[in-house]
């Protein structure tokens, strides 16, 4: 038996090699594409576990650096715009924790706390150390 062989010129050849790599190129886009689309996924619903932590007010004055098993929230004080509080958060067993309050009074001085609820007064300008 004959099998019939394709006559292919050098043009065609190239078109070939062409069509090859871009099909290559597209589907790599496209693996690169869902991987950041799923760490957006992901990082969105961290923050969405975080901010659930925090009494409702704060959520529109926080914002919140997440990573896989560390967060860092910052609010800024709506009063005078000066304190802030940062309060950092760590990921145990599939629960986030916040573990620790520290903050800036409107003059600048820098306080760790205990509570959040310290550190928010502290940062409004009404709690005096």
């Amino acid at each position: 038996m004959s099998e019939k062989t394709e006559t292919l010129t050098l043009d065609d050849l190239i078109q070939r090699g062409v069509a090859i790599r871009e099909k290559r190129i597209a589907e790599e886009r496209a693996r690169i594409t869902a991987f950041y689309e799923k760490l957006a996924r992901e990082s969105a619903e961290r923050e969405r576990e975080i901010r659930a932590l925090l009494p409702p007010p704060l959520n529109e004055l926080s914002r919140v650096d997440v990573g896989v098993r560390h967060a860092h929230i910052y609010i800024t004080e709506p009063f005078s715009g000066k304190g802030k509080v940062r309060i950092y958060a760590s990921k145990e067993d599939d629960q986030w924790h916040l573990l620790e309050f520290a903050a800036y009074n409107p003059d600048g001085y820098y306080l760790k706390f205990q509570t959040l609820e310290e550190a928010l007064a502290f940062a409004a300008g009404a709690l005096e150390i």
